[in-house]
């Protein structure tokens, strides 16, 4: 049976500041037990690299980053897209994560950036196409110029020598190229799935936490994915079950995504992130956090503030997290005075603590759907369509009936999704703003 290895088609499309149309490349053809590492050596040897010492990183076409230090890479990823990248070792077989068809990126040497657009371009027998069967990955076809021995300057380019080439592909292989240079190199993440996270953190299973966190946009959703940090710190990282290194790798991970989530916040800023940047940093410290803590969902505290109407409020028991709504405690005819002396219809024990919550009201409500516009046209998006959308969204809620129109729209501008979590992610830090002037912070209670 003849062997089917994959083909790789390796194009240097740039590197030192310069960009190469239409750029030299090498096909090869790799043995099945070919790791990135030697892929990435084979490139580099390929395309005339002749000094070696230099780090090099993949980034996969859905985003995954393939690099030398695991630790290192996950150690910061700036203010936008995922808090932490998803991260391979170049110990990784290319086959298990590249199929026929797959584009991705390889740069060699940062700092003078050699980018080479590599091409899985199929599969063959490398017998028939090398002439003996390789233990590394081999070169099998070359253009362009290194130089180039045939004089190549495309991979198909064989026509009689008096042919010119076709301006217009030219053209577009020149535009495809300097796109491909100039993008952000991976696709727009996915939003974070808020409720396969709440789904893993109930589970209390820190692994699949975490794995909801790395290579999605968390944003608008901070104070949710906070939270969710926060009880895995509780649960504890260096206990569990699992082998030793998969305990480390867990709390790399929570250290670098809790990092990397302190800093978002505390250049967001709003109400309830300084508190839960503060318990973070604290947790990552190996400190005790600020503030007693308090066995409550805040989830059920920002659905009381939120209310409004008949149904304004509630009451929060600070002894044991407990939450009342208003109408519940007004069909009794209790008011805050008689809750601390202790109601048996409601199973409440004289003697707690309890503390009025004000509902957040329709002038709250007014507010969250403008913070939603602003953060739409706020520099730290960066994408015009988010811009455009907010134009939509403001026209929406100006004209006539604007509360049902502004939600049409969110339907149309396929939104709903990041509207409810900003929404709620606001009520989230309105909730945990208001533990703190108590003196309280969240933990996990029976309910979650």
């Amino acid at each position: 049976m003849a062997r089917r290895w994959q083909i790789i088609r390796a194009e240097l499309v740039s590197g030192r500041g310069q960009v190469f149309v239409p750029p030299p490349g090498r096909e090869l053809v790799l043995p099945p037990s070919t790791t990135f590492a030697q892929l990435g050596l084979a490139i580099d040897q390929a395309l005339a690299r002749w000094d070696l010492g230099h780090l090099r990183e993949f980034e996969l076409a859905d985003g995954t980053r393939v690099v030398d230090d695991l630790e290192q890479a996950a150690d910061f990823s700036g203010f936008v897209g995922p808090l932490l990248d998803k991260l391979l070792e170049q110990t990784e077989k290319v086959k298990a994560h590249a199929g026929v068809g797959d584009v991705f990126r390889y740069v060699f040497d940062f700092g003078e950036d050699w980018t080479c657009r590599c091409t899985m371009v199929g599969l063959g027998d490398p017998e028939q196409l090398y002439g003996i069967v390789p233990d590394t990955p081999a070169v099998i076809w070359g253009w362009g110029s290194l130089p180039d021995q045939y004089g190549r300057s495309c991979p198909d380019e064989g026509a009689a020598d008096d042919e010119q080439p076709d301006a217009a592909q030219q053209a577009l292989e020149e535009q495809e190229v300097h796109r491909f240079v100039t993008e952000a190199g991976r696709g727009k993440p996915a939003f974070v799935d808020l409720g396969k996270l709440r789904a893993a953190d109930a589970a209390g299973d820190p692994r699949a936490v975490l794995d909801e966190l790395i290579a999605v946009d968390v944003e608008p959703a901070l104070q949710q994915v906070g939270q969710a940090l926060v009880h895995v710190w509780d649960a504890g990282t260096g206990t569990g079950s699992g082998t030793s290194r998969e305990r480390r790798r867990i709390r790399m991970d929570l250290m670098a995504l809790t990092l990397a989530l302190v800093g978002r916040l505390n250049v967001r800023g709003n109400l309830g992130d300084e508190s839960l940047s503060k318990e973070l940093l604290a947790r990552a410290r190996g400190e005790m956090p600020e503030g007693d803590p308090l066995p409550v969902d805040l989830e059920v505290v920002s659905e009381v503030m939120a209310s409004y109407g008949e149904m304004d409020g509630g009451y929060l028991d600070l002894d044991t997290g407990q939450v009342l709504p208003t109408d519940l405690v007004d069909q009794y005819g209790v008011g805050a005075s008689s809750l601390e002396e202790g109601f048996e219809e409601l199973g409440i024990e004289p003697g707690h603590r309890w503390v009025r919550i004000d509902g957040g009201g329709r002038k709250e409500h007014g507010a969250q759907r403008r913070a939603f516009i602003d953060y739409l046209e706020s520099p730290s998006i960066g994408r015009a369509a988010k811009a455009e959308a907010a134009g939509a969204l403001r026209q929406a809620l100006e004209q006539r009936g604007g509360d049902r129109r502004f939600h049409d729209a969110l339907g149309e501008l396929s939104l709903v999704d990041q509207w409810l979590a900003f929404r709620d992610d606001r009520r989230w830090g309105r909730a945990r703003a208001l533990l703190a002037s108590q003196g309280m912070r969240a933990v996990r209670s029976q309910r979650s």
